[in-house]
């Protein structure tokens, strides 16, 4: 062999090799560095029962009926958002006034908890990162899913969505087989912090997911939650 030909054969072989090496492994995360603190927003509805705010929300679409001349003043409903009013004033809760910050609250939480996600994202500085979770799919086809949503618990979609960073949007060029939303995943990728939102029919309710993460993958794989831990910080 020309000796030339040895000495570059020899010499990529140790650039590839010294590049492998160099390489970061990706960082296994846990989703608590994910989760946005609680004081980073002052939510007064956070304080709210499932049952208040639905009473909250009820009296809101009544006035906004009675503005739109859809409903009558007189009418049971507009009686019934009258009692709740009084009955949540007794409580200790002000429906006016939660009704009249609901625009301004909605928009700085959301700008708060973006912003919260961007600095997660910056902090690991565009690199790859190994999360582990459950699927909810978004869209796919008999083969599996290229689209989905990852979560750190099936346990979170039972009753409501999970909070939007505990929420990670993923899209795929390959297509693992997931079986609704219990197929437990490993993904590795790019994390960053971009916003999607989307809606399920889940039996008897209709649930609406926020994510403020996302992934761009290098390899997704099927793991077995009852030996894969979340991995830790």
């Amino acid at each position: 062999m020309n000796r030339l030909l040895i000495i570059t054969v020899l010499a990529f072989g140790l650039a590839a090799e010294s590049h492998a090496q160099d390489s970061p492994k990706p960082k296994a995360i846990a989703w608590d560095a994910l989760r946005a603190p609680r004081e980073l927003f002052i939510d007064p509805f956070a304080t709210l029962s499932p049952e208040q705010l639905s009473d909250v929300g009820y009296v809101r679409r009544v006035r906004w009926l009675i503005v739109e001349n859809k409903l009558s003043e007189t009418s049971n409903d507009a009686t019934k958002a009258h009692q709740i009013v009084r009955r949540m004033d007794k409580e200790g809760v002000d429906v006016d006034s939660l009704i009249q910050q609901r625009e301004r609250i909605r928009d700085l939480r959301d700008e708060r908890l973006q912003s919260f996600a961007s600095s997660v994202a910056m902090k690991y500085g565009g690199q790859q990162v190994v999360l582990n979770g459950f699927a909810v799919p978004i869209s796919g086809k008999k083969t599996g899913v290229s689209e989905f949503f990852l979560v750190p618990s099936i346990d979170l979609c039972s009753s409501s969505a999970p909070p939007s960073t505990q929420v990670i949007y993923v899209k795929c060029s390959q297509r693992p087989a997931v079986n609704g939303r219990t197929t437990p995943l490993q993904v590795i990728g790019t994390l960053e912090q971009r916003t999607t939102k989307r809606s399920f029919v889940f039996p008897g309710q209709t649930l609406h997911f926020e994510s403020d993460y996302a992934i761009e993958p290098t390899e997704i794989k099927i793991i077995d939650w009852r030996t894969h831990d979340e991995p830790s910080m």
